[in-house]
């Protein structure tokens, strides 16, 4: 119950403010993003964004055999969420967007796989243990 209750709270603490700026990205760069090439980019982004940074966080466990409960808190908080945000700020700031409809998808796409991230890590985090019957569970 408290895992949900985490995974909850992270989804609209964390989520909810990438999400509105991904509101605002989309809107700064419009111009941009209406191109055909930038429409292809943006969901490869945030598939390329949201394997990432789940692989960075969960590989270790997979390779060390053992996992315990922080399997499940492990993609909820730390800074591979800040990669993506890192990305899609110097794209903003730098004004790369609106010179660049496929920097805007990247974008775009980054700013979108962390709330994608933080919603599919807890069914994904099942999957994994599926996959994995030799992981071996440590209290």
């Amino acid at each position: 119950m408290i895992l949900i209750g985490l995974w909850i709270a992270a989804v609209v603490v964390i989520g909810g403010p990438a999400g509105v700026a991904a509101v605002f990205f989309l809107i700064a760069h419009s111009q941009s993003l209406k191109r055909w090439r930038s429409l292809l980019i943006v969901p490869l982004a945030a598939v390329v964004g949201l394997v990432a940074q789940y692989a960075y966080v969960v590989a270790p466990v997979v390779r060390s055999g053992e996992y315990g409960l922080t399997i499940f808190t492990l993609p909820l908080l730390g800074p591979h969420l800040l990669a993506p945000l890192a990305v899609a700020g110097v794209i903003w700031v730098t004004g790369l967007g609106r010179r660049s409809p496929s920097a805007a998808g990247i974008g775009l796409g980054l700013l979108l796989s962390i709330p994608a991230l933080l919603v599919l890590c807890v069914p994904l985090t099942f999957q994994l243990l599926k996959m994995y019957p030799s992981l071996h569970f440590v209290p």
